[in-house]
């Protein structure tokens, strides 16, 4: 994995306050991971040759992602409910939902799907710390506050419709596309995200990321892989 630099002025302002050791000096505050240099965040755009599909991208530390989810039609891959692509349809807005194996294959050429080292990449380079969590006697990883920081200003609502948005910090502007499960249902639209990772745990498990409405942080899971879920692509070797 490779060694990923933090961007916002907030944590610059952070280092102000630290002692420079060293070129890879790395310090922990809480639940912060402050190092002493500094790269800005950069936009780009990118078109995909093969359906001239236009996406908004984003260079975080030393990785450059896409700042949507994928559109690509490919087989085992879905809109939500299963609507036509186009502007104003799901996928226009939240990108298609990939079984697994298709989301391996899904990027375009000098983009691929990103590991779950690579995930927590992006996690080291927005400033957050890992740690733990329970549920039903599972035991998770999670990123407090990272959610916060990557959701988008708008899009996302709890059950009752009041807005749950993010400060998008970084840009890249995560938004609630949901997921669909084995079964062929959908669920989760506007209060949820789901990411594959390129890390399978067997045959037929996978690990994802995951933003949920009610939670400011990132959590991983996995999940079995013909389960659809969003892809964001990261540049090879930027």
């Amino acid at each position: 994995m490779r060694k990923l630099l933090l961007t916002t002025a907030a944590v610059a302002a952070a280092i102000g306050a630290v002692a420079m050791l060293g070129t890879f000096w790395l310090s922990e505050r809480g639940n912060m991971l402050i190092h002493e240099s500094i790269l800005p965040i950069t936009y780009d755009m990118f078109t995909d040759s093969r359906d001239g599909q236009a996406y908004r991208t984003v260079k975080i530390g030393r990785q450059i992602w896409m700042a949507e989810n994928l559109n690509y039609e490919a087989d085992s891959s879905w809109c939500y409910h299963n609507s036509d692509i186009d502007s104003n349809s799901y996928c226009g807005k939240y990108g298609r939902l990939y079984a697994w194996n298709a989301a391996r294959t899904a990027c375009p050429n000098g983009w691929y799907l990103p590991t779950r080292e690579e995930w927590d990449g992006l996690m080291i380079a927005i400033g957050r710390k890992e740690g733990y969590t329970r549920e039903y006697g599972t035991k998770y990883r999670i990123w407090a506050g990272a959610g916060k920081m990557l959701k988008a200003k708008s899009g996302w609502k709890d059950y009752t419709g009041k807005d749950r948005n993010g400060t998008d910090d970084f840009g890249f502007s995560a938004l609630p596309g949901g997921s669909r499960n084995i079964n062929g249902a959908f669920y989760g639209i506007d209060y949820r995200c789901d990411w594959w990772t390129a890390t399978d745990t067997n045959n037929d498990y996978a690990y994802y990321r995951s933003i949920f409405y009610t939670e400011n942080q990132v959590r991983e899971k996995k999940e079995g892989k013909r389960n659809g879920n969003s892809v964001r692509c990261v540049a090879d070797n930027p």
